[in-house]
């Protein structure tokens, strides 16, 4: 997997170096890894990112070079593709899988499934996620091909102009029909896995519009602006209105309602993402929530 390109007149006495920040958008750290794999090329030819290039000089590099040893054990396991290109691929995840594995899960992840699609299909390239989703949240995640394509999504991705929607089915009511959520959000210590809204903590920013009401629930659209952990379940539920099925942020009557519909996982479901990227606008669209609640 090649990146090249073709120094002009403007460009005449640059270093390779600048060429790879600059044109090719590849980072310091990228940069050292092809330097060590002594992947950076001119005219076909290996060579230091200090040499200086004149009009006409291609310069390229095998991006392939910079990925670490994979820790990623390839697995048989269905997914379901919504969008790939040659640079990333969007899988719409279930609810209840692990997005990536751990010393205690090392198997089983959509990760897994993801890079056993890979190889089966002949595919030379990495599997890094781009965006992660909770075990129980379901919807669109996108994983790239390489550790530069994942940085240039990142970094799109953290773009305002940048679209993340979400549904969800909350217990009680929102405080009003729509509005925005601009509450600091950090961790709860010494629970690590929980996160509280606090002065203190990183600046967290969510849209949302209520779509449907019921009797004792309202199914709700979010659009987050900041991408914090636990972000619109911590923002519900600080409002009075946590996710139905949700242990972590639900009250004693939400956590009650939830088992009285035999809901284990909490309602939350990635549902579309656009962004800009390599100069085009990609829409990724996954399947409405599916009816898990009699209103």
């Amino acid at each position: 997997m090649r990146l090249s390109y073709t120094a002009l007149k403007k460009d005449a006495e640059r270093k390779i170096y600048g060429i790879l920040r600059g044109e090719l958008k590849l980072s310091a750290a990228i940069i050292r890894r092809l330097k060590n794999a002594k992947a950076i090329y001119l005219n076909g030819e290996p060579a230091y990112a200090t040499v200086r290039v004149k009009p006409g000089d291609v310069v390229e590099t095998e991006i392939l070079s910079a990925e670490r040893e994979p820790d990623l054990l390839p697995e048989d396991g269905e997914i379901a593709i919504l969008m790939e290109t040659q640079q990333f691929i969007a899988v719409d995840k279930p609810a209840g899988q692990i997005v990536h594995p751990s010393c205690a899960r090392p198997t089983g992840s959509l990760a897994n499934f993801v890079a056993g699609y890979f190889k089966r299909s002949g595919q030379e390239c990495a599997c890094h996620v781009v965006n992660r989703l909770d075990r129980d949240t379901s919807g669109i995640v996108i994983f790239a091909k390489s550790a530069h394509w994942k940085t240039l999504l990142c970094d799109e991705l953290k773009r305002e102009e940048a679209v993340k929607e979400y549904e969800a089915v909350v217990f009680g009511r929102m405080p009003e029909p729509s509005g925005v959520i601009d509450l600091p959000i950090r961790r709860a210590e010494p629970q690590m896995m929980r996160r509280i809204v606090s002065e203190d903590g990183k600046r967290a920013i969510t849209e949302y519009e209520v779509i449907e009401t019921g009797e004792r629930i309202q199914r709700v659209r979010y659009r987050l602006r900041t991408g914090r952990t636990h972000q619109i379940r911590v923002h519900s539920s600080f409002l009075g209105a946590p996710l139905v099925g949700d242990r972590l942020y639900g009250t004693p009557e939400s956590i009650a309602f939830s088992e009285e519909k035999g809901i284990n996982e909490h309602i939350l479901r990635c549902l579309r993402m656009e962004f800009s990227f390599l100069g085009e606008k990609i829409k990724i669209n996954a399947c409405k929530m599916r009816e898990a609640v009699i209103y």
